[in-house]
């Protein structure tokens, strides 16, 4: 079996950037290589299509002739990756990492388990945080709602939901092949509330008003004919939450959001990515 191979030098000032746009489509495992002044990287992918995704979006920023593309013999990269993986602290109170890689937590804190497998989402991506940090800032307005994440990857922010006290947390994942690390993840996480899974589009939530938070982490091209439902699932006063957006994109975003009948009220930025906090134009 193949999987696929990006390799490009890339100037240090934008690694975490062109790091962030392979991550998001999918990358398993990455490898680093000083070389002069750039720096070399080397991202695995397991399919063709999200190997041509990531090279699609890293030719924006990168002459698309440094790029080489080159199919390779099937390994196990994110073995590589397991290797490295540290805890990360995605809020002001909520450590992610594996079960056997506990974090020092102090008083107050709490430990949320995911297995870092092929899954997207374990904590240590910008788009993640950005999230996460909404959320917790909102903490106040969390307890006893009901919380949609469309996209939700290995469940970590339906998890981190659930941590701030969410009566009802429904994930929705279109890959299937996502749905063992979901479970594994969600056996590791006993809920205090409700928290389930669908592997599906967003057509199997329903067409009814439901939801008082929806976030959605996942790059524009994915995300962007999503929006219009969004706004149909969302209750009158409930919140809407978009990452996994590049800073560039920002007033294309809100203008997307505007013409599904949003408005932007908050925002919040970490390096090259950008997220909105949205409201129903009405309110």
């Amino acid at each position: 079996m193949l999987s696929y191979r990006l390799t490009f030098p890339v100037d240090p000032t934008i690694k975490e950037r062109a790091l962030g746009i392979c991550y998001s489509s999918g990358m398993e495992g990455c490898q680093e290589e000083g070389r002069g002044d750039d720096v070399i990287l080397t991202c695995w992918f397991n399919d063709f299509l999200s190997c041509t995704a990531a090279k699609s979006y890293i030719s924006r920023i990168l002459n698309p002739e440094w790029i080489k593309e080159i199919p390779v013999e099937d390994q196990d990269w994110n073995a590589r990756w397991r290797e490295s993986i540290q805890p990360v602290k995605v809020t002001d109170s909520i450590w992610v990492s594996p079960s056997w890689k506990p974090p020092q937590l102090q008083a107050g804190e709490k430990w949320i388990k995911l297995e870092p497998k092929m899954t997207f989402g374990t904590g240590h991506h910008e788009t993640t945080r950005l999230v996460a940090s909404v959320i917790e800032a909102e903490r106040g307005r969390i307890p006893n709602t009901t919380f949609l994440d469309i996209g939700s990857g290995t469940g970590i922010l339906c998890f981190i939901a659930d941590c701030l006290g969410a009566q009802k947390c429904l994930g929705i994942e279109i890959d299937r092949n996502a749905w063992e690390n979901i479970a594994e993840n969600r056996n590791a996480n006993p809920s205090r509330g409700t928290v389930d899974f669908v592997v599906g589009t967003l057509d199997s939530v329903g067409k009814k008003a439901a939801f008082d938070w929806i976030v959605m982490n996942m790059l524009r091209v994915h995300s962007g004919p999503l929006v219009q439902k969004v706004n149909n699932l969302l209750k009158p006063s409930g919140t809407f939450v978009w990452s996994g957006l590049l800073l560039v994109e920002k007033k294309a975003v809100i203008q997307d959001a505007g013409n599904a009948g949003f408005r932007l009220c908050a925002e919040k930025q970490l390096d090259e990515w950008w997220c909105g906090v949205f409201v129903h134009s009405g309110r």
